[in-house]
């Protein structure tokens, strides 16, 4: 990430991480989590739904055949 006056601000995610925890605490490496969890906690439910209820209709469909005596 440049900064204004064309300098690298962070070496690299290490960097970044220290700095950012020097600077603004345990709190600044968690800044953004709850916008991220908005987005993304909708789609996990839908994908968990459609998961579960895909694997109970499989399970009527895919029952083993019966043998006979």
């Amino acid at each position: 990430m440049a900064s204004a006056k064309g300098f690298n601000k962070y070496n690299g995610a290490i960097d970044a991480a220290v700095k950012t925890f020097q600077t603004e605490g345990i709190a600044g490496l968690y800044r953004g989590m709850w916008p991220n969890l908005i987005k993304v906690a909708p789609a996990m439910a839908t994908s968990f739904y459609v998961y579960e209820t895909v694997k109970s209709l499989m399970k009527g469909w895919m029952a083993p055949p019966e043998i006979p005596s």
